[in-house]
């Protein structure tokens, strides 16, 4: 089918249910990266999306959060001993 077909009548579905207007194209991003925030693997998440490689879906969808980098350091042993000898790391800017 046309892609100017399925644009065409998501628009007029947009609409006819007041909706705001996005791109078609925007649901299939927004489906990524949901299953990704929701746990499902890449290896499927890029399967789904007919990409060639699970890079190019890591690339475009994966963007690791605040939290998740906040974590990461903290398994460090230097992180660990400095925030138990002062607050100054954990009310850092960069993290």
């Amino acid at each position: 089918m046309e892609p100017r077909t399925y644009r065409s009548y998501f628009t007029r579905f947009l609409r006819a249910n007041g909706l705001p207007p996005i791109r078609f194209h925007s649901l299939r991003h927004t489906f990524a990266t949901r299953c990704i925030e929701d746990g499902a693997d890449y290896k499927t998440v890029s399967s789904l999306l007919g990409h060639a490689s699970v890079n190019l879906t890591l690339n475009l969808y994966v963007h690791p959060q605040m939290e998740a980098k906040r974590r990461c350091v903290e398994c460090l042993p230097v992180y660990a001993a400095y925030s138990t000898d002062s607050h100054h790391m954990k009310n850092s800017s960069i993290l």
